[in-house]
């Protein structure tokens, strides 16, 4: 037995070794090699928000910045198969707003970002259509409530990871349209508020395609017209009140604005003008009517009469203008 004790002591410390060895190995296939990715979202003069409810705003140089344009942004990376593998989202007030920092693994990826104003949040449900089994969107929160649509740029970008570096600066597009309604006659003196509305308009867009979202994959919020509950429809009637101010009541050339996400199909814009007691002193709807993303159309013309007022220009605001008379 004292013959075979150093000879046992030899064969489990040259075991002990031999593990020792094995396991300074780093493990391949648990064990990927990361690359610095960045982004850098651009502002300034590139882009303008429009709308006067989203009015251009500007620092004190002149010069348009990001964090003035915009008060969310959301940043999404997905692999080759469409299965999200980053989400970051951004607030205006946070230090290097639009500075995105990230690392991955050598492969192919789609980067999708989107900015926005404040109530726009992101939200990933599952869907039996999805590509990965799920699927992603961006919609506006107001007081529990999806919609309406505020003026949001997006932009989708498949890049390649191989060992190196990547970095990029993002230039983003607008993917939503405005309406514009400007009435040409006098409003009564009693006249109090005005609805607008207009048929097929979605609330959501798609974040891996920059498309708008049918609602049945939303969660269930409320949803205009007010009061309206229950899981939203595939597409809703936008549906905006303005209130008129005693500057405005009894004078000519009242305006007002709203974007719109829609950017496919005919739609028909109703306008209804109220008075205090919310009996209706005038209604007119105009058929037709298309929207384009960065496209501003403007509905020009009499609500208490006739008009044939139709004009085409350009502004740079927007892509362009489409006025279309009522």
């Amino acid at each position: 037995m004292e013959r075979l004790l150093p000879i046992l002591i030899l064969f489990y410390g040259c075991l002990g070794l031999f593990s020792c060895k094995k396991q300074d190995q780093p493990d391949a296939g648990l064990t990927a090699k990361s690359y610095k990715v960045s982004f850098s979202v651009a502002g300034g003069n590139s882009l303008k928000t429009g709308g006067s409810g989203n009015p251009l705003r500007i620092n004190d140089a002149g010069m348009p910045t990001l964090a003035s344009q915009f008060a969310v942004l959301v940043y999404n990376i997905f692999d080759a198969k469409n299965n999200q593998v980053r989400q970051l989202t951004q607030y205006s007030a946070n230090a290097n707003f639009g500075i995105i920092n990230d690392s991955l693994p050598s492969g192919t990826y789609t980067a999708v970002i989107a900015a926005g104003q404040a109530g726009m949040f992101e939200k990933t449900v599952s869907t039996a259509t999805g590509p990965a089994g799920y699927v992603t969107y961006c919609a506006y929160l107001k007081n529990n409530m999806i919609g309406p649509f505020y003026d949001t740029f997006y932009k989708k970008i498949t890049f390649t990871v191989a060992n190196s570096a990547v970095s990029q600066i993002v230039n983003l597009e607008r993917i939503d349209a405005e309406l514009e309604v400007r009435i040409n006659d006098a409003l009564p003196a009693n006249a109090d508020h005005i609805t607008y509305s207009f048929d097929n308009e979605y609330l959501a867009f798609d974040l891996l395609n920059g498309q708008p979202l049918p609602s049945s994959l939303y969660v269930s919020y409320t949803y205009p017209p007010p009061g309206t509950t229950g899981p939203i429809p595939a597409s809703a009637t936008a549906y905006e009140t303005v209130s008129v101010p005693a500057s405005a009541a009894g004078a000519a050339g009242f305006t007002f604005d709203n974007i719109v996400l829609t950017t496919s199909g005919m739609h028909t814009v109703t306008i209804t003008c109220y008075d205090a007691q919310s009996n209706a002193l005038q209604t007119k709807s105009v058929s037709n009517v298309t929207f384009q993303a960065n496209i501003k159309t403007i509905l020009a013309g009499n609500l208490f009469g006739s008009s044939n007022q139709s004009e085409i220009n350009v502004t740079t605001a927007w892509g362009s203008t489409n006025t279309v008379g009522f």
